[in-house]
């Protein structure tokens, strides 16, 4: 099953996912937790961006192939203002 799933991702240029995460704030050995980053595999394709939320907080993981992505900071860039775009429609 792996190796077949490895196969439909290998064209693709991005995979994004989303993961709902705990919807209240939770603590580890008395620490509260401010933020979970999430970081998901590249599963054959060339970029993979995934969404975890947690206690009202969304935070947004970016893994790319080195060999795929020659220009990691300009990609970031272009990232962070399409995000800022969509953000700026909400008000």
């Amino acid at each position: 099953m792996a190796r077949w799933y490895a196969g439909q991702t290998a064209n693709l240029d991005l995979q994004a996912s989303n993961v709902a995460g705990l919807p209240w704030e939770t603590y580890i050995a008395g620490a509260k937790i401010e933020r979970m980053l999430p970081f998901g595999p590249v599963p054959g394709c060339a970029l993979m961006v995934t969404l975890l939320s947690y206690a009202g907080t969304c935070c947004i993981g970016v893994n790319m192939d080195g060999a795929a992505v020659t220009e990691p900071d300009l990609l970031m860039s272009c990232l962070q203002d399409g995000l800022d775009e969509v953000l700026e429609l909400v008000g």
